[in-house]
């Protein structure tokens, strides 16, 4: 193929507006099916009305003006979920993830995927000329919520051991005061120290600016799971919550270096290198 119609072809790719978040329309399917294959099986995953193959690939990389730069999107085979589970919401899981695509228009849909399973590379040469579909489309929260659960496989923090066995005994706990928790406009933080022989948390919950200023009743509701969350906490053997700077907090009032001296809060990170 000549320069003039590759460069064509990226230039398609960008005219029709691919970027990370966007869904592959099903016309594609027939075009890109010989690429969705999971590992370790020779015949294309089949797709079900109910699917969603959403792209994952940085939108920079989607619109790379060269093909050599960047030959593949990285598309993420997405299944409907009619009850999701609260261990693999809120990216509390790194391997699987259930979400809301969009809490707006679609705010009882839950799709699951797998991080690996799930995920496939199509050369980018075959998004020229087709245009994302028009009838799903993702929120900006949850393509972030993606991005930043892809970013957590390889950046989770490396907690303690005698920490995470700790926090095991009371598990189960944690994962239902956060249950009700609204994955798109909420995060939990945490800043651990040591004193002595007892881990001591000082631990946040960011709220929305949105949702801190107008949303009154998810406001509540977000503080009263944390609330719940941080007692829990408290009660854990060996465990120590700084009460004077553990608070609810505005999106719009955490910063940078409150970032830096914190940790998200993900379950994925309380497996002990070394289990008991």
């Amino acid at each position: 193929m000549s320069k003039a119609a590759v460069d064509a072809e990226c230039e398609a790719i960008k005219r029709d507006c691919w970027r990370c978040g966007s869904v592959v329309p099903g016309s594609m399917y027939p075009l890109i099916k010989s690429y969705l294959v999971r590992p370790g099986e020779s015949a294309p995953a089949v797709l079900v009305e109910t699917d969603w193959l959403v792209v994952v690939s940085h939108s920079c990389d989607i619109t790379a003006a060269r093909m050599d730069q960047e030959p593949f999107v990285e598309v993420l085979h997405c299944h409907q979920v009619q009850t999701p589970k609260s261990q693999f919401k809120n990216r509390r899981s790194t391997r699987r993830l259930h979400f809301r695509p969009n809490s707006a228009a679609l705010p009882n849909f839950f799709l699951d995927a797998h991080a690996t399973v799930d995920r496939y590379f199509v050369p980018r040469r075959h998004f020229a000329g087709s245009a994302p579909c028009t009838m799903r489309s993702l929120r900006d929260e949850a393509i972030a919520g993606i991005q930043s659960w892809y970013a957590l496989r390889s950046d989770r923090p490396a907690w303690p051991d005698d920490l995470n066995n700790r926090l095991a005994t009371v598990r189960d706990k944690l994962e239902k005061a956060l249950k009700p928790l609204d994955e798109d406009s909420t995060e939990i933080r945490v800043s651990i120290s040591l004193r002595g022989d007892r881990f001591r948390l000082a631990v946040y919950l960011i709220v929305d600016e949105e949702v801190w200023e107008g949303g009154a009743t998810e406001k509540t509701r977000a503080i009263a799971c944390f609330q719940q969350f941080v007692a829990v906490l408290a009660n854990c053997d060996g465990v120590e919550v700084d009460a004077d700077l553990s608070a609810a907090i505005s999106g719009a009032e955490f910063t940078w270096q409150d970032m830096k001296t914190t940790d998200r809060w993900n379950f994925a990170s309380l497996t002990p290198i070394d289990p008991e």
